[in-house]
Parts: structure tokens; sequence; C-alpha cells
């Protein structure tokens, strides 16, 4: 065994592509690792440090994936409550914290609003009060990577913005966007190409969403006549509408899963803790309402989780967390991603952490299996180990 850790570490340090042995063996040789793989009734086939809390990256995800499915259940959609202040012909939209508000879905609502025979607005104003104020003032990614990309109550594509820069020229990467003022700004100085970025902070969502809205009211024939004013009450107003999103719960979050879409596992974070506690939401009272979800579902003593994405380096979970997790996750194993048809899992990567979490079919029956990795490996070496999972003798 001394020998095979010598391989793995010199393979680590120099970057070699060959490695000798199994990877089952080369996990063998990090300390910082752990592995549960349980048969169809529950037991353990192999064991390796399953109590060992390390940090789980995206595999938080099925958490919040676990969570969302049990308060809300699959076929729940979201919604956004649509208002006119008749005094001043200004239509208000209320967030609800949607977190598929992508360009076509906007289009529908535009849909709606045509079909009510409404010519003109004299403006668009936005009712945030569903989100705190601190989340939408504060709340900043670090980077302009969409992975980054804040929460927030209302927000199109993702809170991310896609774009084609041509020689300084600024024009919408997709067709089914138009381009705003603030994605002319947020991409200023970016290099010729295409550039999927985020808003760089939570306050920013409900701006561009009503940006995109207007543009494509504009394009259906609808004036809106004076700029963007943002931050109002619906309180009072006659509603227009409220559009359900056409995606239910389950393909929310199968895409958030296959994605590893950290904006849509913390927005539904936040609505679950806001429909638990009352809103404004809050990271504090989703925080609150995983606590009491874990308390009946699973008694763990031990534990962290900080957010619902899996981005904080702080949360703690152990191989024998995400067992458990999986096993309750079973009878939505639909949604989540495939490796290839044998394995079902979900990936979590953050710098020299690599997880893979779910399931492999052996033997006519899905096993159950969580890999946590706190130490630098290979590219797809997870990948590997769920293959061998398919025919290690345990």
């Amino acid at each position: 065994m001394k020998f095979l850790r010598f391989v793995f570490f010199v393979w680590v340090l120099c970057g070699a592509q060959v490695y000798a042995g199994t990877s089952m063996d080369l996990l063998d040789g990090i300390d910082a690792s752990a592995l549960l793989v349980l048969d169809a009734n529950g037991q353990p086939l192999y064991s390796k440090q399953a109590e060992k809390m390390l940090i789980p990256a995206s595999t938080v995800k099925l958490l919040t994936a676990l969570m969302a499915l049990k308060h809300w259940g699959r076929e729940h959609r979201f919604a956004t409550e649509f208002y006119i202040d008749e005094a001043t012909n200004i239509l208000v939209v209320k967030g609800l914290g949607d977190p598929f508000l992508v360009s076509e879905e906007i289009d529908l609502i535009v849909e709606k609003i045509k079909k009510l025979d409404i010519q003109s607005f004299n403006g668009i104003r936005v009712d945030s009060s569903y989100f705190g104020e601190s989340l939408n003032n504060t709340q900043r990614a670090t980077t302009n990577n969409p992975y980054h990309a804040s929460a927030s109550v209302l927000a199109a594509n993702f809170n991310t913005i896609e774009v084609n820069v041509v020689n300084g020229v600024v024009r919408s990467g997709e067709a089914q966007t138009p381009i705003t003022a603030m994605a002319k700004s947020l991409a200023k100085g970016l290099a010729n190409g295409k550039h999927r970025i985020n808003l760089g902070n939570a306050r920013r969502g409900p701006q561009y969403f009503v940006e995109v809205l207007s543009q494509k009211l504009r394009q259906a024939d609808i004036a809106v006549k004076q700029l963007q004013l943002l931050e109002t009450e619906s309180v009072g107003l006659t509603l227009l509408f409220t559009h359900y999103n056409t995606r239910p719960l389950d393909k929310v979050i199968a895409a958030m899963l296959k994605y590893s879409n950290n904006f849509i596992a913390n927005q539904l974070f936040l609505m679950l803790g806001a429909e638990k506690f009352a809103a404004p939401a809050a990271f504090d009272k989703s925080r609150q309402m995983l606590k009491e979800f874990v308390d009946v579902h699973f008694q763990w003593q031990q534990y962290a989780v900080y957010d619902g994405a899996g981005l904080s380096r702080n949360n703690r979970l152990s191989a024998r967390h995400l067992t458990e997790i999986a096993q309750k996750l079973a009878p939505y194993r639909d949604l989540m991603p495939t490796q290839k048809r044998a394995i079902r899992a979900k990936s979590g990567t953050l710098n020299g952490v690599s997880c893979y979490a779910g399931y492999v079919f052996r033997g006519g029956k899905w096993l159950t299996f969580a890999l946590l990795i706190n130490h630098p490996v290979e590219y797809r070496f997870r990948e590997r180990l769920a293959e061998e999972l398919l025919t290690t003798s345990f």
C-alpha cells in the first residue's frame, strides 16, 4: 500500500496521465477522502471514513433538491405577479423568486399582457419585498463567471447576460434576448467574442428583468413611455394576472442538478426559508429551515450547511450524510444527472475538492454511493471510480 501511495503522490505532483492500480486503490492513499457504498437494502458494501466531515461542494444541491421536492412536490410551479397602478398606468411586477424566468418565459408574459388589450404603460416598477433588503443590497458575486450569479427576487436568465462583442460593439449573444442598457454597460471592455457573465449583485436582477421585459413589450407594440422606476409596493393595486412558470419543479430540479446551477439552488433555498418563516427571504431563515428539516428527517448531530448551492467552503458533510440524502431521493432518481445508463450521480467541484454522490445500477438493483475528496485529483477520477463500482468485488 505504501508503494501505491507513492505512485499516487508522484502522479498528482507531476500531472501525469498514467496511473497505477484502480481508482479505489489510489483513493486509499488520500487521507482527506471518504467513500461509502450501500446495497439496495441500505447495508454497507464498502466504507472508508464514512463519518469523516469534509467539504461537499455542489453535492449539497442534493439536500436542496430533497427539501424542495418534499416541501412543494414535483408538479409545483413558481409564480410572478403582475399588477396595474390604475392611477398612474404603471405596471408593477412582484417578484417571488422564480428561478427560471428565461427569455422564452418572458415572451409568454408579454403574450398575456397583449391579450389584455393594453396599449401602453407609463412605466414599470418592481415590488421586491419578498427578498430582504440586506440580500438585495449586499450580496455580490466574486467574479463575472455565470456560476457566481447572485440570488435575486426577480431575475431574467438566471441573472446572467450573454453578449457577442465585435470590435467594441456589444450585441445580444442569443436571438431570444434583446440587448439592453445594462448588458451594454456590463459588457464594456470585454474582448471580442461571445461571453456569458453574471450581473454582479442581487439588486441588478430586478432592473435587468425590467429592461428585458420593456424591450419585449415594445417589440409587441406595447409602449413603455418612461424609464423604469424600481421599488414599490403592490398593496392596494389591481392584480392583472399571476404568471406560473411553464416548468414544474421537477424540471427545475433536473436542470439545477445537470448543470450544477448555483443560482437555481440558492433561489430554492431562499424561497424555502421564506415559506417556512414568512417573507422577506434571508439566508438565516433558510438555514433554520434546513436545521428543522434535518432534525425531522435525519437527526444528524454534526454537520454544517450555509447555502443551498455548495459554494461555501465552510460546508461540512460526511459520506454517511450524502448516502442518507440519496436514499431519500431515490423516488426522484430520474432527475439525477446521468454519467451512463448505469450511473446517476451529482458531482461537486471546488478548488482541491472533488465529490460525487448518487447511484450505480448493478446486479439488477440500484446501489447508493457517496465519494468526497478534499485533495487535488486527476480530471475524471471520480467518474472512473464510479464506473469501477459497477464491477468491483466488495
